[in-house]
């Protein structure tokens, strides 16, 4: 079962029983002051328009309810960066382990190293004979440097610190800045003194924004939330101020930068090829079955006919309530195609199959809909 068709409890009524859509739509209106919907009242004005489509968008539970039906990828980066992540709660990060920063994206090994009396073998071990990124959390007075290890955390103000990466790195191996002019000065007020050594920098090229276009989520997070590597971190906060770096890194692996970390588009573009499902009315892909289903019956005339029969009819409007098996708990009309899709998925593909059959039209208007559904109808193995 994915994440969204999961039952969530809401966390300030500690109460109820959401879908992740739901969920999300009751703690916008409902608690106002729940962190998340805080973030996207202060981070978004409305109306607006989609960043992928340009679709107007008139609410915040519009703009969320828009990514989760048409642009899967960008809306799992933005439950994460607003904090909608209802399946990884407050999730306590341990010192040295993979984390999953980028959806769609293979997780990505994150050490902290603590200044402690093993802190410079530590630094050594991860960077030593490899090819470096590093960047900076300039509000948490962090040190980032990636390697073909991964992402690693330090303290920059640790004693002897740029000496100690003078030392092995600077004329040892390739070395990319990824600052801003004011970040690379105030490294150099802590002595900290790297700079780019290469002749080609693959940042300036065109493969990095289309890069950042394609895995980035729609909007860049705000690398100034302070973390402590001193204390208890939680992944969520982790994540959400590494996006950024995690991106750079990510593409520097991609164009091989980093010689023993696999190539991530060749590793990404075949798992899309696996995954991607079609709509058979139009070029629309997603990423899985489900919502391929609930833009097929919702945005296709004639599929959204056959799913708006197993509404009941006669109720109040906003009211929805499943005409086959009189299942109440439905909050809207996408609730009531995920509930048709867990429930009664056979019976809307012989109803869309016999109606098609009844109406030789749609068979022209929708060549690719009759090999669909009698495909699905053998994919589903009770009825």
């Amino acid at each position: 079962m994915g994440d969204r068709e999961k039952n969530y409890p809401c966390p300030i009524c500690i109460r109820g029983k959401y879908k992740e859509n739901a969920l999300i739509q009751h703690l916008i209106d409902k608690h106002p002051d729940y962190p998340a919907s805080k973030n996207i009242n202060t981070n978004y004005t409305f109306p607006r328009t989609c960043g992928v489509c340009s679709q107007k968008l008139s609410t915040p539970v519009a703009m969320m309810t828009h990514y989760s039906q048409y642009h899967t990828r960008e809306y799992e980066n933005l439950k994460t960066i607003l904090g909608f992540d209802f399946a990884n709660p407050n999730v306590e990060f341990d010192q040295s382990q993979p984390l999953d920063i980028i959806y769609n994206l293979p997780p990505i090994q994150v050490n902290i190293i603590r200044n402690d009396q093993d802190f410079f073998p530590k630094l050594s071990k991860y960077i030593e004979n490899s090819p470096i990124m590093y960047s900076i959390l300039q509000k948490s007075n962090l040190l980032i440097i990636c390697s073909s290890i991964g992402i690693n955390l330090m303290d920059l103000r640790t004693p002897n610190l740029g000496i100690f990466l003078t030392k092995i790195c600077v004329n040892q191996v390739p070395i990319i800045a990824f600052l801003n002019p004011a970040e690379a000065e105030y490294l150099k007020q802590m002595n900290i003194c790297l700079s780019t050594n290469i002749l080609d920098d693959p940042f300036s090229c065109t493969k990095f924004p289309l890069f950042v276009r394609t895995f980035a989520p729609p909007i860049s997070q705000n690398e100034d939330d302070m973390i402590d590597i001193t204390k208890k971190i939680l992944k969520t906060d982790l994540r959400k101020c590494l996006i950024n770096i995690a991106i750079a890194y990510a593409y520097l692996s991609a164009v091989g930068y980093f010689p023993r970390v696999q190539n991530i588009q060749e590793q990404q573009k075949k798992a899309r090829k696996e995954t991607t499902v079609k709509c058979p009315c139009c070029d629309t892909s997603s990423m899985d079955m489900l919502s391929t289903y609930r833009h097929l019956f919702r945005m296709h005339q004639f599929p959204q006919s056959i799913m708006n029969q197993f509404k009941l009819a006669d109720q109040p409007k906003g009211v929805f309530v499943c005409d086959k098996c009189h299942e109440k708990n439905i909050r809207n009309f996408d609730d009531l195609m995920v509930h048709v899709y867990n429930h009664h998925r056979c019976d809307l593909l012989q109803k869309t199959l016999i109606q098609m059959k009844l109406n030789p039209g749609y068979v022209k208007e929708y060549p690719e809909l009759m090999l669909f559904l009698e495909k699905e109808l053998e994919n589903v193995k009770t009825c």
